[in-house]
């Protein structure tokens, strides 16, 4: 540390020279040589040409199958002949076996839910309180997969409960209402009484006019009575045969009479205005009575008014089943009898159901073991052979031994221009429970026959008898042959997969087939107890002496397909 601490004094010291010395230094040293940077080849040469190797073993193992030769070979598929139910092979029989199922591409792929997995998604926005599921767990149809907290939910339903009771309320007095105004309407029993009251009316205001003209003429008639009277009796007031105080009496009486006849005179115009009053009355009750105003308007306003609590009443009503709905949304139930695949949420989690954010409602994804399939890239040089009907055999390392049957139920239009293959969908018959998606499962596409049982799954285990169970013998061209003891030979066989030459160990029965008796006219033909399968593509010529794993081209007059 010292040292270092030295050596930075001086270089600060050193820092700032005199100007002067500076100067006559650069005078000195002018002319001198400045020294080249030191050449750095493992930067500047040797990693570029280490990165330009890499690139170029890269390619050359990716185009290994194009930069090395391939021998070109010839094939036959082995024979079947039945091994009972006729003449024995081996006397050279004809008999015809049922058509057995032939090879004509196979690829890998993975299992898959058919047609698709189910996604459960919850429909309402909110919080997981529980997931009473797991992966791999058998759920059935209604079963509750997911639980949010509901207490908002609750409370909510509460207070949609309360205002329907509130508008049903409200729709109760409406009715009423409304029953009361038809009442009125159906029975206007104020307005008849009105009428009947107005006609009553008129009719004694009628009989008063009567009665006051009458009284008039009565009065008038008096009148005329007392004035006789006293015309009579004043020529005796002046022989005094009469007191001249009766005459001034008399005379008093006619002046009130005729007073009084001139006020009953004066009632008649009063009854008779009595009376016109009376009849506009009886009119216009009568005219209310027939229409009935008010009476509409009010039957018309509790109409109105129930109509509107009714609505009221419907939307409280609404408003109660989305929340009830809501609080039913709480609990998230299996649409189907199925498996969880996938469980995507956990207590704690927010889910909201947004159509702009994929899988932001979903919780967890279900599938149906009884419909599976198989997601297969075929390359293209074989898609051309597989189409919607083809049928198939599936093996998968997870079931050793087992092939199951399958047909192409989907071709994907569209082809993967990097891994230059289509994509085909192979519906599985009767899956195993056992079988899971996205297992790794090897897919032989074959023609319409009999299933070779003996077959074997991905694992590429020894082919074992190449008949048993099936009732066959099998027999391969005795060309073939290499390497041949007295009950064993060697024979090359096409593994498709790897577009090789694959050499195997085959145990010969006694059985034989001739020329004539053999496909093709290649013969003879002998059986062959295992080590090779039916479908199997037996290597009959070569351009080039071949081991296991030489490359191989089929000619593609043998067998149709380049291998």
């Amino acid at each position: 540390m010292n040292a270092t601490l030295s050596d930075l004094s001086s270089l600060g010291t050193n820092a700032a020279p005199d100007v002067k010395g500076a100067t006559a230094a650069t005078g000195a040293h002018q002319h001198a040589p400045i020294p080249l940077p030191h050449r750095r080849w493992a930067t500047r040469l040797a990693l570029p040409l280490g990165a330009v190797a890499v690139a170029v073993a890269l390619l050359a193992y990716s185009a290994r199958d194009a930069l090395l030769p391939a021998v070109a070979v010839r094939v036959v598929p082995v024979v079947a002949r039945p091994a009972e139910g006729g003449p024995s092979p081996a006397s050279g029989a004809t008999a015809e076996a049922p058509p057995v199922r032939t090879i004509i591409a196979q690829a890998a792929g993975w299992i898959e839910p058919d047609p698709f997995p189910v996604s459960v998604s919850a429909l309402t926005p909110g919080v997981v309180s529980e997931v009473p599921v797991l992966e791999g767990a058998v759920v059935r149809t209604g079963e509750v997969v997911v639980r949010l907290v509901d207490r908002d939910a609750r409370i909510a339903l509460d207070r949609a409960e309360a205002t329907l009771a509130q508008r049903g309320a409200e729709t109760a007095r409406a009715v009423a209402t409304l029953d009361a105004a038809r009442q009125t309407w159906d029975h206007p029993f104020e307005r008849t009484r009105a009428v009947a009251v107005g006609e009553a009316m008129l009719a004694e205001a009628e009989a008063d006019v009567v009665a006051a003209i009458a009284a008039a003429q009565s009065e008038r008639a008096k009148q005329a009575e007392l004035e006789d009277d006293l015309r009579r009796k004043e020529p005796l007031a002046a022989s005094g045969a009469v007191p001249s105080g009766e005459i001034a009496l008399l005379r008093l009486r006619v002046e009130a009479q005729v007073a009084a006849a001139d006020r009953a005179e004066a009632m008649v115009p009063l009854t008779k205005a009595r009376v016109a009053r009376q009849r506009a009355e009886l009119d216009a009750a009568r005219e209310a009575l027939e229409l009935r105003i008010e009476e509409s308007q009010a039957l018309h306003e509790a109409e109105a008014a129930l109509a509107t609590a009714q609505a009221a009443l419907r939307s409280a009503e609404a408003d109660r089943d989305d929340a009830a709905l809501r609080l039913e949304r709480m609990e998230v139930k299996a649409p189907i009898d199925g498996v969880v695949l996938a469980r995507l949420v956990q207590p704690g989690t927010a889910v909201s159901p947004m159509m702009d954010v994929p899988l932001a409602g979903q919780v967890v994804r279900l599938y149906d073991p009884r419909h599976l399939q198989v997601r297969v890239d075929v390359p293209l040089a074989d898609a051309g052979k597989v189409g919607v009907g083809t049928k198939a055999e599936i093996a998968t390392e997870a079931l050793p031994g087992r092939t199951f049957d399958g047909v192409v139920s989907r071709v994907v239009h569209e082809a993967d221009i990097q891994r230059n293959t289509v994509q085909f969908k192979v519906a599985i018959d009767d899956p195993d429970p056992q079988l899971k998606p996205e297992m790794l499962a090897r897919v032989r596409f074959v023609t319409a026959g009999e299933r070779d049982t003996n077959a074997v799954g991905a694992g590429g285990a020894d082919p074992g008898p190449a008949g048993a169970g099936a009732g066959l013998q099998v027999f391969v061209p005795e060309t073939a042959l290499h390497d041949r003891t007295d009950r064993s030979a060697s024979i090359f066989v096409v593994d498709l997969e790897r577009r090789a030459a694959c050499e195997r160990v085959v145990r010969l029965g006694h059985g034989r087939l001739d020329g004539r008796n053999g496909p093709d006219g290649i013969g003879p033909w002998i059986e062959a107890i295992d080590g090779v399968r039916l479908g199997d593509r037996v290597i009959i010529e070569a351009a080039s002496p071949l081991r296991d794993g030489t490359l191989v081209r089929v000619a593609p007059e043998d067998d149709g397909e380049d291998t």
